[in-house]
């Protein structure tokens, strides 16, 4: 953690040491804390409270915090307000912060070093609870994935597993050939088509494709002895041709 004063971080803009100040100075007049979001120049200030506060002494309070700190690079700050353990928004109000430098009497200033030090160890908290939670998550994620790769080794071990899963994918791949011929087999072919595959021209199909004795003529120059038919779009395989 930076061992930097709390004070100097809120002014430096830290979101944390912000937090940590706005919420003792709430908690000297109402029972509410602050959490504190920067996005840039935009700040949003989130209380929460177990009793009523007005808006206009809150918002107010606020306010002289924010502008004491003289951070030039806060533009715009957003207050909202909210009962603990309650999702309804009590009331929000947007303020646009002027630029200047602050006061000689500092509202912060004031502060007692018990605060002061109070503000440390909530941010110093803070930064520790967020680092055990990434390290937590990081140890789960290696254990989840040490129990997948266990597992898989285990499956692989098993022969009887491994011949069932290459069976199962051999009759899929099957069904899937049988299907494909099948649908070869139906599909229609085109005058130049089956003119390719008798070794006759387009023209020879043209003038045979409606004489009765097609099928008889065809098969004897297919060369797997099929028997075609002309159906008016294309040439199909004829049912009786076996």
């Amino acid at each position: 953690m930076d061992s930097a004063n709390p004070l100097e971080l809120a002014k430096q803009g830290d979101p944390a040491a912000i937090s940590a100040l706005l919420s003792y100075t709430l908690s000297q007049q109402y029972d509410a804390t602050a959490s504190v979001i920067r996005l840039g120049d935009y700040l949003s200030v989130f209380i929460e409270t177990a009793s009523s506060v007005e808006q206009e002494a809150t918002v107010r309070l606020v306010y002289e915090v924010i502008n004491e700190l003289a951070m030039e690079e806060i533009s715009t700050v957003e207050i909202k307000a909210r009962h603990q353990g309650d999702r309804a928004i009590l009331w929000a109000q947007t303020l646009e912060m002027p630029s200047q430098e602050a006061s000689a009497f500092s509202l912060i200033n004031t502060l007692p070093d018990s605060a002061i030090a109070q503000s440390s160890l909530s941010i110093e908290g803070s930064n520790v609870l967020a680092t055990r939670s990434l390290t937590e998550l990081k140890t789960q994620m290696g254990s989840t994935a040490q129990e997948d790769q266990s597992t898989l080794q285990a499956v692989l071990q098993r022969p009887e597993i491994v011949a069932m899963v290459a069976m199962a994918l051999l009759l899929v791949f099957w069904d899937a050939y049988l299907e494909w011929m099948d649908e070869a087999e139906t599909q229609s072919l085109s005058g130049r088509q089956l003119a390719y595959r008798l070794g006759v021209s387009s023209s020879t199909i043209s003038r045979y494709k409606e004489r009765t004795n097609f099928g008889e003529w065809s098969q004897a120059l297919d060369p797997d002895g099929i028997a075609w038919s002309y159906t008016g779009k294309g040439f199909m395989r004829m049912a009786n041709d076996e």
